[in-house]
């Protein structure tokens, strides 16, 4: 029996319209959902994907003129046009939400959701998009503008669609030769008509798509295949980068799995010249060069998991002796809930495979995850405070859908931290939070919000807990606002 899907295409803001592509959509002179049923045939030739193209753009993935499109935000607009029966175990509805651009990065022309991140034991949600993996993608239509011509700008906005969505199939990217619709599209020119295709070995993964919950989205998570496609492999035994260095740092090394615990990264060319170095903007676990790896205290070793899969940006990062990269993310959540579950000492470290194919492996640091204690008044109140479903999405985010939810419980937040640093990250991440969200509401509640993100960079600086990275940020932040 075909696998059928209804696919729902949204815009994130009504502003963005006039940038969007005609419907139907049509690439190549054929439908767009036409190209998955002749990559799916079976043996008797009939197609394992029937995916129904909707004819008209769901005004439900609409957010507010204000909102940004960040991925808290873009992710709930995926969930308000797919609205999948969770109990199925498969997302019948699948979303492309087409946006202006990504706010964290904005040279990106697309991403697919997998698992968002809730905090464990949060059920019946509103607009939940943690229940179901791989529902839908966006694709972003200012940075495609930048890197095309009005003449190719609807062909590259088209061919993303059909990549991103081959990703909501759990496809992986394709680096062979000829071109085809899983190659990451060039930054000179879209490719041509010739890439319109899918290799063999993807078109019989997506031919077991009826029963094979690695393949029909809302099944596995993104790169769980089994055994019918590629395995996420090992990078250890590539050839180690000379002069890149990457090292991690923690701001905890023992809390809670609910504290907002952030990894700091910093990536060096440690070189007796001046030169520079230019590299992919990659040092994202959304992207598959940069991994973190967890080792438990059984001894095995897993993969973390981001929500989200990263395509085609090609923005670049320069290094140079003397002036490191440095990025940080919280690494108490991943895709589908908290990233620690299991108390005892865990081993961190991450690669990075640099673009020759070489690796960069950080220092490893261990960390220590303490056990719940129930009969502890500490531990519970800051079990209530931080497991609040806005207060902790808002400290993986760095974003809120829920602004005035956030102020009320906030105090109670601060108040109740385990300890100065956790109250400093805490403090740290709602003011950005806050600060994403300055052009919602009334102006009374602008202005309020405002004032609440002063004070809340200002308690995080005094406190000299935040670590340099993010105590540079945070004075960034708070000049700007004075």
């Amino acid at each position: 029996m075909t696998y059928v899907a209804n696919c729902s295409f949204g815009m994130f803001k009504r502003s963005v319209n006039a940038l969007s592509p005609p419907m139907p959509l049509r690439l190549g002179g054929m439908p767009v959902e036409e190209y998955f049923s002749r990559a799916s045939l079976k043996a008797d030739g009939t197609p394992a994907i029937g995916m129904r193209a909707l004819p008209s753009y769901a005004q439900s993935a609409a957010m507010p003129e204000g909102a940004p499109g960040d991925l808290l935000w873009l992710n709930s607009s995926l969930s308000r046009i797919a609205s999948n029966d969770v109990s199925l175990g498969r997302a019948n509805n699948i979303g492309v939400v087409f946006a202006d651009y990504f706010a964290p990065r904005p040279t990106l022309f697309g991403l697919m959701f997998d698992l968002g991140f809730t905090p464990d034991g949060q059920a019946n949600l509103p607009n939940q998009f943690d229940a179901l993996p791989r529902e839908g993608c966006a694709i972003f239509l200012s940075a495609i503008a930048r890197l095309r011509t009005a003449e190719t700008f609807a062909q590259e906005v088209l061919f993303t669609v059909v990549h991103e969505l081959g990703h909501v199939f759990n496809l992986w990217h394709d680096s062979g030769t000829p071109p085809t619709f899983m190659t990451t599209s060039r930054r000179d020119a879209p490719f041509g008509v010739p890439a319109y295709w899918f290799r063999p070995e993807h078109e019989t993964y997506l031919s077991q798509c009826e029963t094979l919950r690695f393949v029909y989205p809302g099944g596995s998570r993104w790169g769980e295949r089994g055994d019918f496609g590629p395995r996420e492999g090992s990078p250890f035994d590539l050839p180690k980068h000379a002069s890149l260095k990457l090292k991690i740092g923690i701001s905890e090394k023992e809390f809670w799995p609910f504290d907002p615990v952030e990894l700091d990264f910093t990536l060096r060319h440690d070189t007796q010249d001046r030169k520079t170095l230019t590299l992919p903007d990659v040092l994202d676990p959304g992207y598959p060069q940069f991994v973190l790896w967890i080792t438990g205290p059984d001894g095995s070793r897993r993969r973390y998991r981001a929500p989200v899969q990263y395509c085609c940006n090609h923005a670049t990062l320069t290094i140079s002796a003397g002036k490191p990269f440095r990025r940080d993310i919280p690494i108490f959540g991943q895709s589908g809930g908290y990233t620690f579950r299991d108390a005892g000492r865990h081993e961190i470290c991450a690669t990075l495979i640099a673009p020759d194919g070489r690796l960069v492996q950080s220092n490893k640091i261990d960390v220590y995850v303490k056990p719940g204690r129930l009969r502890s008044s500490e531990y519970q109140k800051a079990f209530g405070a931080l497991r609040n479903v806005h207060i902790a999405r808002a400290l993986f985010y760095k974003s809120t859908t829920s602004p005035l939810r956030i102020e009320r419980a906030l105090k109670d937040t601060v108040k109740y931290a385990s300890n100065k640093s956790v109250r400093s990250t805490v403090q740290y991440s709602v003011a950005v939070a806050f600060l994403r969200t300055l052009k919602l509401g009334t102006r009374v509640h602008r202005e309020r919000r405002s004032r609440w993100v002063r004070d809340l960079l200002q308690a995080a600086l005094d406190s000299g807990n935040l670590g340099s990275h993010r105590e540079r940020r945070a004075r960034q932040h708070f000049d700007a606002m004075s």
